[in-house]
């Protein structure tokens, strides 16, 4: 289960509206935990790293949870 999730872009060739699909893909695919189901924080910086068109760093934390029987 993931308790959160970051993901930093970097370039000026990524629109919002591909960040948002990103998200809307990692939504659909991580199990998130149910006090923090939109848990996800985005950081762009327009400048792209060296020799490089754009990157994308994703940072999750995630933990293992059992129910109390």
């Amino acid at each position: 289960m993931y308790l959160a999730c970051g993901l930093i872009v970097r370039g000026a060739q990524i629109e919002i509206s591909d960040i948002n699909r990103n998200v809307e893909r990692l939504t659909k695919k991580l199990k998130m935990i149910h006090w923090n189901q939109e848990g996800f924080k985005v950081g762009h910086c327009y400048q792209p790293p060296l020799n490089m068109n754009y990157s994308m760093l994703a940072l999750s934390n995630n933990t293992g949870t059992r129910h109390i029987l």
